[in-house]
C-alpha cells in the first residue's frame, strides 16, 4: 500500500513512483512518496522522495532523494551551449545532455556537423555521469598511464571519452549529480 503527495509532479512521474514503490518494497510494503518540483537560478529539477514506513520499530524510515533533470532544463543547457559555439564562431558542433543515470535527454547537432560528433558528445556526457568527473579531469588523471584510459574505453564499449568536452551538472546545495553535458566537433 502506498501513500503519496504531489507538488508540481506530472501524472507520468506519479505513476512511475508508484511502480518504483512496488518494485522496491513489494505490494505489501508500506511506502510514502513525495514528488516535488523546484526552480533555482533558471534551472528546474524534480525530485522523488521514497520513504519506507517502519514496521512498528523505533527505527527511522529509510530515505533517499533522487534528483532529476527536466527536459526543459536540459534543452536550455543545450541551447546555451549552441549559442556559445555560435558566438565563438566554432565549426559545427553537437551537444548532448544526459540525466544522472547517463541516459540521453537532449541531443542536438548544428547543420554541417558530422554524426560522429554527435556520438562523441554523447559519450563525453555519459563519461561524466558514469565517473562523476569532467572528461578533462579524466584525461588528466591518467596522463602518465594512457593505457588506463584506453582500457576504460574498451571495457565500456566506447561509452567513456577521456578527452575534454564533458562537464558534470550538480545540484547547488547538495552536490548530487543531476546529469552532464558533452560537446564535440568544435576543433
Amino acid at each position: 500500500m502506498s501513500r503519496h503527495r504531489r507538488s508540481g509532479c506530472s501524472r507520468a512521474l506519479a505513476g512511475w513512483a508508484a511502480f518504483l514503490a512496488i518494485v522496491a518494497f513489494g505490494k505489501s510494503g508500506q511506502l510514502a512518496w513525495v514528488c516535488s518540483s523546484r526552480t533555482q537560478g533558471g534551472a528546474s529539477s524534480r525530485s522523488l522522495l521514497l520513504v519506507r514506513a517502519s514496521s512498528g520499530s523505533s527505527d527511522a524510515p529509510n530515505l533517499r532523494m533522487v534528483p532529476m533533470l527536466t527536459l526543459d532544463a536540459a534543452d536550455a543547457m543545450c541551447n546555451a551551449a549552441l549559442a556559445e559555439a555560435n558566438r565563438l564562431k566554432l565549426r559545427p558542433v553537437a551537444v548532448a545532455v544526459v540525466d544522472a543515470a547517463g541516459q540521453q535527454v537532449v541531443l542536438k547537432r548544428q547543420d554541417g556537423c558530422t554524426s560522429a560528433s554527435a556520438a562523441i558528445a554523447l559519450a563525453k556526457a555519459k563519461s561524466c555521469t558514469n565517473l562523476g568527473m569532467p572528461t578533462r579531469s579524466l584525461r588528466d588523471k591518467y596522463v602518465d598511464r594512457p593505457m588506463q584510459n584506453i582500457a576504460m574505453v574498451v571495457i565500456t564499449g566506447g561509452e567513456i571519452a577521456p578527452f575534454p568536452g564533458g562537464v558534470v551538472c550538480r545540484e547547488v546545495d547538495g552536490g548530487a549529480i543531476l546529469g552532464a553535458i558533452g560537446m564535440a566537433g568544435a576543433f
